[in-house]
This record gives C-alpha cells, sequence and structure tokens, in this order.
C-alpha cells in the first residue's frame, strides 16, 4: 500500500448488469478536513486544487453536489470543460503508458503542453492525435481493415 493509501472497488456483474458496488478506501480524508466550515464558494473554488487528476471534473461534481444540497455555488455543468477534460486525461495517459509498454520513452514535452493545455484548440488536438497516434486522427479512423490497423500496430 502506498503512502497516499487505496482505492479499492469491487463490483458485483450478474451477466447483465452490476448489481452491487463495494468501495473501500484507505485514503486519507484530506478534503474533508480542509473543507469542513467553509463556505459554498469557498468550497466550489478549492476542490478542484486538492485534486489533481480530473480537476475540472471534481470541481464541477462539487458545485453540482453543493447546489443539489441547496448551497449558493453555481450549479453549471459544462460540456466542453468536461469533453476537453477528458481528452487531455486519456491523451496524457496514453502519451505516458503506450510508450512504456512497448519498452520505449514518454515525450516529456508533449505531456507537459497536454497538461497545461485547458482549453485544447483544434491544432492542439491534432498535435494530440499526432503524438498518440503516430499520424492525423482522419488518416487514424479512416483505417478500414484488420490489415491497416496491423500496418498501424507495426509502426
Amino acid at each position: 500500500m502506498s503512502t497516499e493509501g487505496e482505492l479499492t472497488l469491487q463490483l458485483g456483474w450478474d451477466g447483465h448488469a452490476v448489481r452491487e458496488v463495494n468501495v473501500v478506501s484507505t485514503r486519507p480524508d484530506v478534503a474533508a478536513r480542509v473543507l469542513t466550515g467553509r463556505t459554498a464558494d469557498e468550497v466550489a473554488e478549492m476542490v478542484p486544487r486538492l485534486f489533481s487528476i480530473c480537476a475540472d471534473s471534481q470541481g464541477i461534481a462539487a458545485r453540482l453536489a453543493l447546489a443539489a444540497a441547496g448551497a449558493e455555488a453555481d450549479a453549471t455543468a459544462p460540456a466542453d470543460a468536461l469533453r476537453d477534460e477528458a481528452i487531455r486525461e486519456y491523451a496524457f495517459r496514453a502519451l505516458l503508458d503506450w510508450p512504456r509498454t512497448i519498452g520505449e520513452k514518454e515525450d516529456p514535452a508533449a505531456l507537459r503542453a497536454l497538461r497545461t493545455a485547458r482549453s485544447p484548440t483544434p491544432d492542439d488536438r491534432e498535435a494530440v492525435a499526432r503524438a498518440v497516434l503516430g499520424q492525423s486522427a482522419a488518416a487514424w479512423q479512416a483505417m478500414t481493415s484488420i490489415r491497416a490497423f496491423d500496418r498501424w500496430l507495426e509502426r
């Protein structure tokens, strides 16, 4: 176990649907200690700073929870911000994990650029596609055969 603790999820699957979820956390509950006694606006501002993974989504979830609890925080969930963050997080993992999987080194400059891009432009998205896929997104999506996919994997 790491010093940060662990989060274990167990799902009960009956072959058709999840019927049970069990969550066990040994992580320290820092957020509760830091956020207790704060105003809704303070909590909404602080939550994204407490969580480095999916900070935007964490902040939106906090705002929605505060609004559901009757607090004053803005309860908007901008779809563009959630989409952009999901793209960044998946691309970051791909840029980090894929090279390691095939015995290569990750590209630190590409990882830094992706981490700092808050609202990716079409050019940013294309750069990520080229870094992750080795070609444009359009070219990758245009593969229509297993043979083409195998050639891409070999490259």
